[in-house]
């Protein structure tokens, strides 16, 4: 199992890539963090891993909250001792055309698939720096770096988000997926 001894956080768990993720690092040995706004699903996935025989914990985090997305990652160390996998799956859609988009709705989709995924980077990588080993994954859509005309928004941000940051100890990854509908 490629993860034994690992302990990786998975946002936006709750189902969908998420959750596809968190039960396959689970399956290869990871101690997992799931983590979602949805708690039902969130615990579904919680309930799919430990079935299955591995370990897994649920962490309500928005991470569009600063404070969250730090109590999200202080939750694993606490729980499993450490942290050394991030996967910034958490995003939103409020898509339609720009003459008819709220501006709350252009704002909920920055703070969550932009502002989250840096607060995970974030949090994560005080962790990670502390214990000199880290990966972070930054999943974004296929959509980003070709935006139809009616998904900009979410393009942008998942754009802004998948930038590859300077090289350093810790290694951040991108991962363009396959879009998702809202739930």
């Amino acid at each position: 199992m490629r993860f034994t001894g690992k302990v990786a956080i998975v946002t936006g768990a709750g189902s969908g890539i998420g959750r596809a993720t968190a039960v396959r690092l689970a399956a290869e040995g990871a101690a997992v963090v799931v983590s979602d706004i949805d708690d039902e699903h969130g615990k579904e996935t919680v309930s799919l891993i430990e079935a299955a025989g591995h370990s897994a914990v649920y962490v309500h985090a928005d991470v569009s909250e600063e404070a969250e997305a730090i109590a999200l990652v202080e939750a694993a160390e606490q729980t499993f001792g450490s942290l050394d996998i991030a996967i910034n799956n958490a995003g939103v859609t409020r898509d339609q055309l720009l003459m008819r988009m709220k501006p709350e709705d252009f704002d909920a989709v920055i703070a969550t698939n932009l502002r989250g995924t840096w607060n995970v980077c974030r949090a994560a990588a005080r962790a990670m720096v502390k214990a000199r080993w880290g990966r972070v994954i930054n999943v974004s859509s296929v959509v980003a770096p070709s935006a139809a005309s009616t998904a900009t928004r979410s393009a942008t941000s998942q754009r802004s988000a998948s930038a590859r940051p300077p090289p350093s100890s810790i290694c951040f990854t991108v991962c363009a997926a396959p879009s998702a509908p809202a739930r």
